[in-house]
């Protein structure tokens, strides 16, 4: 009896129960099934998402189609949004209207000068707002500031580069974003100042936006704003796009040659001398 019962317990220990052996099957057959489920699941989506995107190439292929289909003609009018010194939207018929006379403004150059208004005219000037440490489009805006320096070479005009963000852009942080544009400072200056004489100036005289939406990400215009001899307020471009750059340098040159037509000319000494009725005397 002792035998039996020893060699009984002995065959069933190794035998695994019956009960384990049906969980294990049980457990089998449910990752089949959950793996045909999903085998369906993935083919039967991605062959609809095949099918959305040949009925989308279809319908773009139907209207490619179709002879004299043109995009619809945008009102470049009604493109513009024309803001005063309080950030407020205003009439763009009645702002646009050019030339306009710029109120008198004074701020400092990158070497602690004070330049404003008054020293600029007698010259036509281009201007654009920038800030040194913009993430955005102002690297690409001053190098097109460098270039159109570069390309109009001899014709007398000046650029004028006025930050927007004037607590931070001192005179020394414009003379190291002058160099690193290897701008040549007779004819270009770098303006900071007082923040609400800048915004006023660019909301004011130039209808355009300008607003601080946090600290370093400051919203400002792309345009090049062009101004007479006179500091009157006569066009502005959107110097990125080629075909207006290339306006732009063609309005320079029409603004310079009518500035030095109305310039008075000096007359040479001998001239001034002979009408006085001074004789010079000869060497």
């Amino acid at each position: 009896m002792s035998e039996n019962t020893t060699t009984t317990k002995k065959s069933e220990s190794e035998s695994p129960p019956k009960s384990l052996e049906m969980k294990f099957m049980y457990s089998f057959i449910v990752l089949l099934w959950i793996a045909a489920g999903a085998a369906v699941y993935v083919t039967f989506f991605s062959e609809e998402a095949r099918q959305q995107i040949t009925n989308a190439d279809s319908n773009l292929n139907k209207y490619a189609d179709v002879e004299g289909l043109e995009p619809a003609e945008v009102d470049e009018a009604q493109k513009k949004i024309v803001f005063n010194s309080q950030g407020e939207v205003v009439d763009p018929e009645a702002a646009n209207e050019l030339p306009r006379a710029l109120e008198p403004f004074t701020l400092t150059n990158q070497s602690g000068e004070t330049i404003g208004l008054e020293e600029l005219k007698g010259k036509p000037w281009v201007g654009t707002f920038v800030f040194t440490s913009c993430p955005g489009p102002c690297s690409m805006i001053t190098g097109r500031m460098k270039q159109l320096q570069s390309d109009l070479e001899g014709v007398d005009f000046n650029l004028v580069s006025v930050t927007v963000d004037p607590k931070n852009d001192t005179p020394e942080k414009l003379t190291k974003y002058a160099d690193a544009f290897t701008a040549d400072l007779n004819n270009w200056q770098f303006l900071t100042g007082d923040a609400e004489v800048i915004y006023e100036l660019i909301r004011g005289g130039f209808k355009m936006p300008v607003a601080e939406m946090k600290p370093g990400d400051i919203m400002h215009t792309n345009r090049f704003v062009v101004v007479d001899a006179d500091g009157n307020y006569v066009d502005s471009f959107i110097a990125l796009k080629d075909d207006e750059y290339f306006a732009l340098k063609k309005r320079i040159r029409e603004l310079a040659e009518a500035s030095q037509e109305d310039s008075p000319v000096s007359e040479p000494e001998s001239v001034g001398k002979a009408s006085s009725g001074e004789e010079s005397e000869t060497p």
